[in-house]
C-alpha cells in the first residue's frame, strides 16, 4: 500500500519559491548548501554576476566579506550548480534552477521514496 498525500503550498514571493526549489534540489543531489549559499544563488539570479552582486551579498549579511562570497561561488561552481564560459562570468545551471523570468512561478513536484 502506498500513502499518497496531496498538499498545496503558497509562498509570498517569487524569491521564496526559488529558494525552496533550490533547497529541494540541493537535498536531492546531496549538496551541503547553507542558507547563505542559497540566498547567494537567488541574489545572483536577481542582479547578475557583477560588483553589485558581491556587495549585496555582504550588505544583506549572507557572508561577512566579498572573499567569502567568492569562496561560495567557487564551491557552487565545483558542484556544477554554477557554470561559466569565461573568467568573471557565472550563471546558474538550468538543471539546478530553470529560467524563471515571469513575476509568478509555480513548481509542481512529485516527491516519493519509490
Amino acid at each position: 500500500m502506498i500513502n499518497f498525500f496531496k498538499d498545496k503550498v503558497e509562498l509570498k514571493t517569487k524569491d521564496d519559491v526559488l529558494y525552496t526549489h533550490c533547497m529541494i534540489k540541493a537535498y536531492q543531489k546531496g549538496y551541503n548548501l547553507t542558507n547563505a549559499d542559497i540566498s547567494c544563488l537567488i541574489e545572483l539570479l536577481n542582479t547578475g554576476y557583477n560588483s553589485t552582486f558581491f556587495q549585496n551579498c555582504v550588505n544583506k549579511k549572507y557572508y561577512g566579506s566579498e572573499q567569502t562570497v567568492r569562496n561560495a561561488i567557487a564551491k557552487m561552481t565545483n558542484l556544477g550548480i554554477l557554470t561559466y564560459k569565461k573568467r568573471g562570468e557565472r550563471n546558474i545551471n538550468k538543471e539546478f534552477l530553470p529560467d524563471a523570468t515571469s513575476d509568478k512561478v509555480i513548481f509542481q513536484y512529485l516527491i516519493g521514496n519509490l
